[in-house]
């Protein structure tokens, strides 16, 4: 097997550190932005800012309409108002899984399960 070495071409830095009592940022090397975040009340946090697991789903919605806005822009197509509700569920016992899903997913009875 050959090891290549990361040279950290076309990759952004995210720094993340813990600021305790279960606290944490992240801070966007690129343009500075920083997100907080809590542990959920469930979880013996305060649930005051996003938990974790909510960026992932806040990731999977973001992503599915930049991508609807990348290929539309590429078209020359107007956008108009977009807007994707993405639901989280946590099973209780651990290890702990997370299902995403969408509102219309959920209509159906579909969703992504990121279990282990």
């Amino acid at each position: 097997m050959q090891v290549q070495k990361n040279t950290h071409l076309n990759s952004t830095k995210i720094s993340c550190n813990y600021l305790g009592d279960l606290h944490t940022e992240a801070k966007h090397s690129l343009s500075g932005s920083v997100i907080h975040t809590d542990a959920p009340k469930d979880h013996d946090g305060e649930g005051k800012d996003f938990a974790p697991t909510d960026l992932l789903a806040s990731s999977l919605g973001t992503c599915v309409i930049t991508i609807m806005a990348i290929e539309a822009k590429r078209r020359g197509w107007k956008l108009g108002n977009i807007k994707i509700d993405v639901y989280k569920t946590m099973t209780s016992d651990g290890p702990r899984n997370c299902l995403l899903y969408t509102s219309d997913a959920a209509d159906e009875g579909l969703g992504v399960d990121l279990g282990g």
